[in-house]
């Protein structure tokens, strides 16, 4: 089996799966509706059924159409029209609603004094997510960061400033998306976007499928910046002494980045990159293996990732989730967001302090617990061991932060156990930024 038919099955069954895309399903609803004719009375029993599954703002559309048609108005008798058009009514709604209504049926009807009163069983399309809502998590979209500079050097070849930038992006929403921390909403393919968008307004699709615009997501927060500097050299050096030749590579990367609330502009986070790597760093046995897509690729990975752990991890830290009877500990974080060998610091949480000026929470004070390492990830969540600390101090809620200090005795390779990790999915989950 090659290597594209393996990504397509996987492609195929992560579009099958119930944790990836939406749907539109049809809800029942019963519902009531007056007026002088039958007519009348079903068009406002049909307007209050669109409002009661859609809201009034997207109903507001199929309210005026259903109450703008004058098709059956002309008929004074009401049995005729009940008897003799309906079926001709109800084509004619699901046709001029574009779909907001599929279908109805009439459960019971009356005429007290001239007024005619309905009750119908309205059959309404809705949309609906498939796995986790969107809305359980802040919205946020990834902007190119801006640059003064035209060009960037990798070892003496030219690239364009918009190609560092946007290939940037690119990765920022990767990393983004799979901490599972934000609904990373698109803001690169908008003429794509368009273009489907006006093949279903043209009609040429299933009425229902209409339900699936006015679905758009606006952003709650951006994240964009600056970059000063993005460079590489590769130089040879010749020893007299060992009469050896020496490879040397330099990588120098620097931006400024703040995540921004869209509402109010105020800068929630805000940070510096100064990436600096060397032959030691690179992962690269020689110059010949770098091209200039390559390190493109290479340089903006490593700044994604550091930018995602930076200001990511230290909003929403990784918590403990469970402490399982086997020794286990494990947290809310998997995917490409960790790695087997990566070591946390945990902390649990103590007394809460707050400004004494603005009266706003200055977090809580923490208490070093221990020093796990992982072991394990899935998509969603990941498997570590204590190696520092005692196990029986570890609880569920406890912070997890990146240790910068490894004990020398532990290696990221010879302490992994464990399954391998599972067929990365789309990720769901749901957090709210603190101080919202």
């Amino acid at each position: 089996m090659t290597g594209k038919i393996k990504i397509l099955i996987i492609l195929c069954c992560l579009l099958l799966s119930s944790s990836f895309g939406s749907r539109v399903e049809i809800k029942e609803v019963r519902s009531t509706g007056q007026g002088s004719k039958l007519r009348e009375a079903i068009d406002n029993a049909l307007v209050r059924a669109v409002k009661q599954v859609n809201g009034v703002t997207v109903s507001s559309n199929a309210e005026a159409v259903i109450c703008s048609s004058d098709i059956f108005v002309s008929s004074d008798n009401n049995e005729s029209f009940l008897n003799t058009n309906m079926e001709d009514y109800r084509k004619t709604i699901r046709t001029s609603t574009d779909g907001h209504v599929a279908g109805f049926d009439i459960i019971s009807q009356n005429n007290d004094s001239g007024i005619y009163e309905v009750e119908i069983m309205a059959r309404i399309p809705v949309f609906v997510h498939d796995g986790t809502n969107p809305h359980l998590r802040k919205k946020i979209i990834v902007l190119p960061f801006r640059t003064d500079r035209t060009c960037f050097e990798l070892n003496g070849d030219k690239v364009s400033s918009s190609k560092v930038v946007d290939t940037l992006a690119a990765k920022l929403v990767s990393e983004i998306t799979h901490t599972r921390r934000f609904s990373v909403l698109d803001r690169k393919f908008t003429r794509e976007y368009i273009d489907e968008k006006e093949m279903i307004l043209m009609g040429d699709v299933i009425p229902v499928d209409k339900e699936k615009l006015n679905q758009v997501l606006s952003t709650g927060y951006i994240l964009t910046g600056e970059i000063s500097e993005f460079m590489y050299t590769y130089t040879k050096e010749y020893n007299e002494w060992t009469k050896a030749t020496i490879e040397k590579h330099y990588v120098s990367a620097c931006c400024d980045y703040s995540i921004i609330d869209f509402a109010t502009r105020q800068v929630k986070w805000a940070g510096s990159l100064n990436l600096e790597l060397n032959e030691n760093d690179l992962e690269y046995s020689n110059y010949s293996n770098f091209t200039i897509v390559s390190l493109l690729n290479y340089i903006t990975e490593k700044m994604a990732d550091e930018i995602t752990i930076d200001s990511i991890e230290s909003i929403f830290p990784p918590r403990v989730i469970d402490v399982t009877q086997d020794g286990r500990v494990v947290l809310n974080i998997g995917g490409r967001a960790v790695d087997n060998g990566d070591v946390y610091d945990v902390y649990s949480a103590g007394k809460e302090y707050f400004d004494p000026y603005t009266g706003e929470s200055l977090g809580k004070s923490e208490k070093w617990i221990a020093k796990i390492m992982i072991i394990n990830n899935t998509s969603k969540m990941s498997y570590a061991n204590v190696i520092e600390g005692n196990l029986k101090d570890l609880t569920v809620g406890d912070i997890c932060r990146r240790s910068k200090d490894i004990p020398d005795d532990f290696s990221s390779s010879s302490d992994i156990i464990g399954h391998q990790p599972t067929v990365e999915i789309l990720p769901g989950g749901g957090v709210v930024l603190p101080g919202d």
